[in-house]
């Protein structure tokens, strides 16, 4: 849905916009890199896509351990990986080089964000294109007094079955993160990420939302069936809100899809 908002209804595939948006001539023979890639259970498909070949992938993480299961992710996805155990927040990355970089719910984890975004403007090959979706809202998942007022107000309007919890208890209150809960580097600098990828880069397609469905729906959200026509009219009043409570100011947005190029 969100795909969709951004390019006006013409396409909700990212893969396709991603191809589009790539400038050059080139569809084969591209090289890739993901940033905080993990097992890369998520990222392998942007690099599937059947307009573009891409020959090689470069995956940086801090954690090693992931690698185990990524290659074996790659392998079975045919694509060709070098793995880089380091830090993403002091990585130099060589200029000119890639054709797709990646970062996908990985950037709320970094703290230099500025650096790292002048680093992906560097490394990008001339028409090649920068993808995110990532959480960019309050620090240590902290909602605002705002998100929580409007939160709460739909909650209390959602039936009793949309409210369910795991634990089988029916939510009544909307809450903040408890930071003692959060891994140390848990959105520790990410209402900065929006401001570093916009000054960094050369954004041409974004979409800000969820500042009122994240802290609304985290945790109740499997309780929606997308493919029920009740369920399915909810999600888009919910969505078509959020929309209206994020462009106006009205709450600050939780998440970004940010496609853009390198800025010369």
């Amino acid at each position: 849905m969100a795909v969709l908002e951004i390019t006006g209804g013409r396409t909700g595939n990212v893969l396709e916009l991603l191809a589009k948006s790539l400038k050059t001539s080139r569809r084969d023979g591209l090289r890739g890199l993901v940033l905080g890639g993990g097992d890369m259970m998520a990222e392998h498909a942007n690099f599937s896509n059947p307009p573009l070949e891409f020959t090689e992938i470069d995956v940086y993480d801090i954690n090693g351990d992931a690698f185990e299961k990524a290659r074996l992710v790659m392998e079975q996805a045919g694509l060709k990986a070098n793995f880089f155990v380091g830090d993403v927040n002091e990585t130099d990355l060589p200029a000119d080089t890639y054709h797709q970089v990646l970062v996908f719910q990985a950037y709320h984890h970094f703290e230099q964000v500025e650096r790292i975004a002048s680093q992906i403007n560097t490394c990008l090959a001339p028409g090649g294109v920068f993808y995110t979706i990532d959480y960019i809202g309050p620090c240590r998942l902290q909602y605002s007094d705002r998100q929580l007022f409007y939160a709460q107000l739909l909650l209390e309007a959602l039936p009793e079955r949309c409210r369910k919890e795991v634990s089988g208890s029916i939510r009544q209150k909307v809450k903040r993160v408890d930071p003692a809960t959060l891994s140390p580097d848990e959105a520790i600098c990410s209402d900065r990420i929006l401001p570093a990828l916009n000054s960094a880069l050369d954004v041409i397609w974004q979409y800000n939302w969820a500042g009122l469905l994240y802290p609304l729906l985290e945790g109740i959200a499997f309780n929606f069936d997308e493919n029920d026509p009740a369920d399915r009219v909810l999600i888009e009043y919910l969505f078509n809100l959020d929309r209206v409570l994020c462009q106006r100011g009205h709450v600050e947005p939780s998440f970004t899809i940010t496609i853009a190029r390198k800025k010369v």
